[in-house]
């Protein structure tokens, strides 16, 4: 101390600042903000950032002087900041779900599926396709009724490099009632309305098709068929729904020519449209 008393003035207060830095840093900042140290060290030691002399720091606050705010205080205003800009984001995100829902038809129709099997590859009509004929018609459905989009699959794939294969693999399993394994299906619980698609093979869905409606119960819901063809139409396809889905409401049906589908979208388009438009959906 007497060494320090010895200094002359500016020596003094420069060392007084330092000891009070180490003290300060020492601690914790949990210490430091409790004790409501926020002025800089600089001012405490009476040298401001120029190296000039200024006049130590009164600890008493003057009257009318703004009380500078402690670390504490600071954060408590950023967590109150958050907390509002967290409950503005829920009110924006229900908004926006209220805003989607209000944007798909299910007041209308009660919530709805789109189901269907379609091939691309070597086909009728159209050559070597990327997309099948009934996979474009099904995309149009469901952009139009704000339905979901199922496509039915089977474990055994049908060949697609050859149309007449194709051709004979349908007959054969048609001849023999038979049920191809799917890779997976849908629960249809949830949904009231149900569109459901298929290229017509020799005038009947494709076999895969009664696997699913096999699999499941009817009863209370409304099927709304719609296939591609290259001439049959629906071919009596709409009755069949009738006799295998007990208990649905099976409505008017839609068929499109594949080639239409594949070269001509817009008018494929328009026909979903005022079909659906027939329908009241």
């Amino acid at each position: 101390m007497e060494q320090l008393r010895s200094r002359p003035l500016r020596e003094r207060r420069l060392q007084a600042g330092k000891m009070l830095q180490r003290s300060i840093l020492s601690e914790s900042p949990s210490s430091y903000a409790a004790k409501g140290l926020s002025e800089h060290v600089n001012e405490a030691s009476g040298w401001s950032d120029s190296g000039t002399a200024e006049r130590p720091t009164d600890c008493r606050r003057q009257a009318g002087t703004p009380r500078k705010k402690t670390i504490s205080e600071e954060q408590m205003n950023l967590k109150k900041t958050l907390i509002g800009l967290g409950i503005a984001a829920c009110l924006a995100g229900s908004l926006f779900a209220q805003n989607k829902t209000s944007n798909t038809k299910e007041t209308k129709m009660g919530k709805s599926l789109v189901v269907y099997f379609s091939l691309a590859g070597e086909q009728y009509n159209v050559g070597n396709i990327k997309e099948g004929n009934t996979s474009i018609i099904a995309k149009f459905i469901a952009e139009e009724t704000g339905s979901e989009l199922f496509e039915l699959e089977t474990q055994k794939p049908y060949p697609t490099d050859s149309y007449s294969r194709l051709t004979q693999i349908a007959k054969d399993e048609q001849n023999k009632k038979a049920r191809p394994a799917l890779k997976s299906d849908i629960d249809i619980t949830a949904y009231d309305t149900i569109y459901i698609g298929y290229p017509n093979w020799w005038g009947d869905m494709p076999m895969p098709l009664y696997t699913f409606l096999e699999a499941h119960n009817w009863s209370g819901k409304t099927i709304i068929p719609f296939c591609t063809h290259e001439g049959s139409g629906l071919s009596g396809t709409e009755g069949r729904f009738r006799s295998t889905c007990k208990g649905a409401t099976v409505e008017k049906g839609l068929a499109v020519q594949g080639k239409v589908a594949q070269t001509n979208r817009s008018a494929a388009k328009k026909a979903v449209q005022d079909w659906l438009a027939k329908l009241g959906k």
